[in-house]
């Protein structure tokens, strides 16, 4: 990659009286124009003036200059401490009292970053982002913690914006301090290097060997290289962004030159940098500021310096930016877009005894089919375990028989098997089928599930089912408990496959029906004693902003089942209180974000409400789900909880936890502290429930059954946004349910 190289100026394109340069340059640093230092134009309504910045970016755009735009130096009334004073007070343009303290709200602070760079990089200005500048007492009274975390802050503001931006680190003037620097820790203990892509600092009066510089800058780029090796940043991308010579405080060597000898001093110097690997390098400045003579000669009105810095962009490549783009998200299997889904192919079902049942796929099945297949076993206590890449959609008892039905779905690809083992956790009778449909959604596929146990009866009557969406389906499973049987379908339903003992039906329905689902389960038995957690059943995800969230109960919950009801709450403010019954088992703050996961949990009665009110404080965005399950002990239904924060990040990782009986459930539980998300779950659980919030916020419940005691996790689940997977505050939660033994 070539250098940048890249230029200060002080009163230019902002209405002061410097000439524009004659020379080419590929990036200006904005740090030091008068007028668009953040305390300028951050108002204090909170609104930021872009009309004046404009002005300024608008001329280098037009020049084929993109921005480094360098953060620092708030505010008075952003500031953490407003009244502190300030060393430049009644002297220059930095005498804003607070400024050096930092801001005192970082989500208020994350959100200028976030607004800022949005409008820049949308107008096609900005090149990269810079932290604080020259975080020395001069500049900054915030120690290395503070400074870590508003460090972070512009990271995950510029991410949030694109991928693609560069983020530089607060740059050192006392480039000496920098061992400290790669130490310094953010208030979650990650390292501040995490939240930079480009360390930056400013080694003043450094020239290049070969003009006979007595310091030289070789000699600083290796240091800064063996200090982050040792820090265990061995390939830290590095960059110069201050660069001049103070003609009375240590570039005395510099003054003395030539005109020609200054210019060549700065082409060899980038020749330098470049050689070492630089992303940049940065010269203090094209007018003259601090001094007469300027600390680089003046190359505003210098033809011969600027001839040599036009040399040194020729040469040296650094106006050839291209702008790195993510690589684009893989591409979805091929779907019908007809806004209906359609049957595609049944394979002929199975029925057989043992630890596997194999399912044909049907040979005219096609990528991006969804395919459901529907397995019936006759004993409760066996697991059916489905391949890679299948997603479970139902385990549910019959009430009275001895059967279990297992749902599950795929979206298929291209290069698919021609058949599918599922595995039982035990030898036992089983009847299956798989069929596959069209235009179903991909990214999801299932809208809503009823499941009704009606006892022993000559009338197999299904649940009633909320169709949200015209063009949808609907797929009857109709499974006999104990003894052998073929089935008539419903009026209104065609056949698709059956096999004795099961049977599948369909019908399209083309009406949109937003009624509540208000069919319950019959069963009112205690727990099974069979000393495993199963998972019974999940309401529809909802997502809303108030003071009440209404979360539904499944129609299939049955009494004695454990509800687990989790609310992701766009505010660290907001408490909520949940109805009677219910039991709170974490209210947990996520770190860097505004949300906060609260999780409660019920062993649910006959007679419960189809309906749980869950009362906030205050209105506030949130969403919510609820999951059920069988065979957890009532007296002592969750055996431990953890909690992990891991910052913002594209992987949210969950903590392990120790699992004190086999048979438990663990639950996982993720949400994002910011954005609206959808996740992938992680590979060893199964996803129960996945919503997005409208604006902020998101909810990831996934659970797995754990055969032995023992520790399980981490697991970690993937957000996206949309297609793309992104990165945000990530908060991951674990719970473990125990089963009961009798």
């Amino acid at each position: 990659m070539a250098i940048r190289l890249s230029m200060h100026s002080h009163r230019l394109f902002n209405g002061g009286a410097s000439v524009a340069p004659t020379y080419r340059i590929s990036v200006w640093r904005d740090w030091d124009c008068e007028g668009l230092h953040c305390f300028s134009v951050w108002k204090s309504d909170n609104t930021i003036d872009f009309a004046k910045i404009e002005r300024v970016y608008s001329q280098w755009k037009a020049r084929g200059v993109k921005v480094l735009k360098c953060f620092g130096a708030v505010p008075t009334w952003a500031a953490l401490r407003p009244t502190e004073p300030d060393a430049y007070q009644g002297r220059t343009l930095y005498g804003i009292p607070g400024r050096r303290s930092g801001p005192r709200d970082l989500n208020q602070y994350e959100d200028y970053c976030y607004r800022f760079i949005t409008w820049a990089w949308n107008a096609g200005y900005l090149y990269a982002v810079e932290g604080w500048n020259e975080p020395i007492p001069e500049f900054a009274s915030m120690d290395w913690t503070r400074l870590a975390d508003v460090q972070q802050r512009l990271y995950r503001a510029a991410k949030r914006v694109n991928s693609a931006i560069p983020v530089y680190s607060p740059a050192q003037s006392y480039w000496s301090m920098i061992p400290q620097f790669l130490a310094a820790r953010c208030s979650d203990g990650t390292p501040m290097s995490n939240w930079y892509d480009v360390l930056a600092w400013h080694p003043y009066n450094y020239g290049a060997a070969a003009v006979g510089a007595p310091t030289t800058i070789e000699s600083s780029i290796n240091q800064v290289k063996g200090w982050c090796a040792a820090a265990g940043k061995p390939g830290m991308r590095l960059a110069v962004t201050e660069l001049g010579y103070g003609p009375t405080w240590g570039g005395e060597w510099f003054a003395r030159m030539s005109a020609d000898q200054k210019g060549r001093a700065l082409y060899e110097t980038t020749k330098a940098c470049n050689a070492a690997g630089l992303e940049a390098v940065c010269f203090y400045a094209h007018d003259n500021y601090e001094s007469t003579v300027g600390l680089i000669g003046g190359p505003e009105k210098n033809a011969t310096i600027s001839g040599w810095l036009d040399r040194a962009y020729a040469d040296l490549d650094g106006g050839r930016i291209t702008e790195p783009t993510p690589a684009p998200p893989p591409a979805p299997p091929p779907a019908t877009t007809t806004g209906t889904v359609e049957f595609a192919a049944a394979a002929a079902g199975i029925a057989g005894t043992g630890v596997s049942a194999n399912l044909a796929r049907p040979s005219t099945a096609a990528a991006g089919q969804l395919a459901v297949a529907a397995i019936s076993v006759f004993s409760k206590s066996v697991a059916v375990t489905p391949p890679a890449g299948w997603t479970q959609r139902l385990a549910q008892d019959c009430t009275s028989g001895r059967s279990k039905l297992w749902v599950f779905t795929r979206v298929l690809g291209s290069g698919e098997p021609a058949s599918y083992s599922f595995a039982l956790s035990a030898s036992a009778n089983h009847v299956g089928t798989l069929v596959t449909y069209s235009g179903a959604d991909a990214s999801s596929p299932i809208g809503n599930i009823g499941v009704q146990n009606s006892g022993f009866s000559s009338q197999f009557r299904s649940s009633t089912v909320t169709v949200a969406k015209g063009g949808a389906r609907v797929i009857g499973l109709f499974a006999s408990g104990s003894w052998p049987r073929s089935f008539t379908p419903p009026a209104g339903m065609s056949e698709r496959s059956g096999d004795t003992d099961t049977n599948t039906y369909t019908n399209t329905n083309t009406n949109t029906n937003t009624n509540t689902n208000t069919n319950t389960n019959t069963g009112t038995t205690p727990p099974p004693t069979t000393g495993v957690v199963e998972f019974a059943t999940a309401a529809p995800a909802i997502s809303g902003a108030g003071t009440s969230i209404n979360v539904a109960k499944p129609s299939a919950a049955a009494a004695g089942q454990l509800a687990v009801a989790a609310i992701s709450v766009y505010s660290k403010s907001v408490t909520v209180t949940a109805p009677s019954g219910w039991t709170q088992r974490l209210a947990q703050d996520s770190t860097f974000g505004r949300s906060k996961l609260w999780v409660f949990t019920r062993t649910l009665a006959s007679g419960d409400p189809a309906s749980f009110t869950f009362r906030t404080s205050a209105s506030a965005e949130f969403v919510a789900g609820l999951t059920t399950y069988g065979g957890v002990d009532p007296n002592a239904p969750v055996e431990r909880v953890a909690v992990q924060n891991s910052g913002f990040t594209t992987q949210f990782r969950s903590p392990s936890i120790a699992v004190g009986k086999a048979g438990s459930q663990v639950v996982g539980l993720f949400t994002s502290g910011s954005w609206p998300r959808t996740y992938t779950a992680p590979s060893a659980l199964t996803e129960r429930i996945d919503v997005r919030g409208s604006s902020h916020l998101g909810l990831l419940v996934a659970d797995a059954k754990v055969s032995l005691a023992g520790t399980v996790g981490p697991f970690t689940a993937t957000p996206y946004d949309g297609t793309r997977v992104t990165g945000d505050d990530a908060l991951a939660a674990l719970l473990v349910l125990s089963p009961w033994l009798g």
